[in-house]
């Protein structure tokens, strides 16, 4: 490939690997809305793509990934244990985060024990990247599933690029922070370098929750407190409409 940084996708998901063809490759395929969207940014380039692999067990997790390689594409996976699924992805993020994000109050549900699993997932995803990681690799997280992960990262020594992509709203200061555990969530996300969000609106709804809960002061979208900085903007992420019309 080109001698461009490798791109280190982070997702909740990954993207299915077909098995062996004839000519004993496997390819990716772009299934649902955040695959379709982040393919065109890894085609042209080495790249890692690390996600739960769906499968959930009653055992421990598996700290070593699974590792399938598609083309210039290699895709890590790792097991959840049935309450990990159950309280990181079913719990605290489908429960809490997606209807409050979307700005469905009352649907929210609270729950001190899903948060603790969900930051312990994000914790483990975390620990499970590192030691793959390579000096000039650019992380990109994506989505309200793993807004922990930059700060655990971080945590573990990694000081290179790391991006994070919000794909649905960020709502109204007044309705993110009836949430107990905002200010974690907002200090986790001062440790990406961009943070990209869909609409100007819900970039500035993020900016104005930086100020709002945590201080410091913004200047051209960037949020900074003391030694945090972190830039924050819109980036409208679609698909290709030529390559569609093709298809």
């Amino acid at each position: 490939m080109s001698g461009r940084p490798r791109l280190v996708v982070v997702a909740n998901r990954v993207p299915p690997v077909t098995p062996l063809d004839k000519s004993g490759e496997r390819r990716a395929h772009a299934l649902g809305g955040l695959i379709t969207a982040v393919r065109p940014a890894i085609q042209s380039r080495d790249a890692l793509w690390l996600g739960w692999s769906g499968t959930t067990s009653g055992e421990a997790s598996n700290s070593e990934p699974l590792i399938t390689q598609a083309g210039n594409l290699q895709v890590a996976t790792v097991d959840l244990t049935r309450t990990q699924a159950n309280r990181y992805y079913n719990g605290f993020a489908n429960q809490t985060l997606w209807p409050l994000l979307h700005s469905f109050t009352e649907r929210v549900q609270f729950s001190e024990a899903n948060y603790q699993v969900y930051y312990q997932v994000n914790k483990l995803f975390a620990e499970i990247l590192y030691p793959m990681l390579r000096p000039d690799d650019i992380v990109w997280v994506h989505d309200f599933h793993l807004f922990l992960l930059g700060q655990e990262l971080r945590r573990l020594g990694w000081d290179n690029r790391i991006g994070f992509f919000l794909h649905v709203p960020f709502p109204p200061v007044e309705i993110f922070t009836i949430l107990p555990w905002q200010r974690q969530l907002l200090k986790g996300l001062l440790a990406y370098d961009l943070v990209g969000l869909h609409a100007q609106r819900y970039a500035n709804n993020l900016l104005e929750a930086f100020t709002s809960e945590m201080g410091g002061k913004v200047s051209r979208g960037v949020f900074s407190r003391g030694d945090d900085t972190v830039k924050v903007a819109a980036h409208p992420i679609g698909i290709d409409p030529s390559a569609f019309e093709r298809w």
